[in-house]
């Protein structure tokens, strides 16, 4: 029985066609969020192993593509850079979000596929413990780009202001601001010994780019 199967997959790989081994990457980003407002493009490095043709698609957040950038012809070994206006297809600039490029290149021998979303992203994030500034600023440290839910409240208590709301944040130092009170800014959480700050989320897939300084909204 085992002789048979053996002769069946040597005769399906002589039917089958190749699977592309190419591959291809996306490299470190110079700054972890995209100013919009600045009219500076972003650059999204692009890193192959064999010649041929390489495209990028920005999704959003629920997966829906909102803009191909012109593809380029690579060679073996180079490091492209792909320059996003921060607009989508329609030439309008995108709000403040998340957004996740996908990767392909195509060779001779078949395609390359790289979706950061496919094997990274999806971790909860429950254990982040805030600094306090002295007007109520909050500070933590995130290990890798998130959307979190930041919160206040009494211990045993109501929660009465929610300062982040699932929103997406860039890996490293960030700082939220508040200033101390309640949602209808009656109250001084800040002062009552029960207060008590709830951060936690979920970590967004890798070389996700958070646009920033945008007004407009979908």
């Amino acid at each position: 029985m085992k002789q048979v199967l053996v002769r069946i997959v040597i005769a399906l790989a002589g039917v089958l066609p190749m699977v592309a081994t190419a591959s291809v990457a996306i490299g470190d980003y110079q700054t972890p969020t995209f100013n919009v407002a600045q009219g500076k493009p972003f650059l999204i490095p692009i890193t192959v192993d064999k010649a041929g043709t390489v495209s990028v698609a920005i999704f959003s957040p629920d997966g829906d593509e909102v803009r191909v950038l012109p593809p380029q012809q690579t060679s073996k070994g180079e490091t492209l850079n792909f320059s996003w206006d921060g607009k989508d297809a329609e030439g309008k600039t995108v709000p403040n979000e998340a957004w996740l490029p996908k990767v392909t290149l195509k060779t001779q021998g078949g395609k390359s596929v790289f979706d950061p979303s496919r094997n990274s992203g999806g971790e909860v994030i429950d254990a982040i413990v805030p600094d306090f500034g002295r007007r109520g600023d909050l500070s933590f440290t995130l290990d890798a780009p998130s959307r979190l839910l930041v919160r206040a409240g009494l211990k045993s208590g109501p929660l009465m202001q929610t300062m982040v709301n699932w929103a997406p944040r860039a890996a490293g130092k960030n700082r939220v601001a508040w200033n101390g009170f309640d949602h209808d800014n009656q109250v001084k959480l800040l002062d009552d010994s029960r207060l008590g700050v709830l951060v936690t989320g979920y970590r967004l897939p890798d070389h996700t780019i958070i646009t920033e300084g945008s007004d407009d909204n979908y």
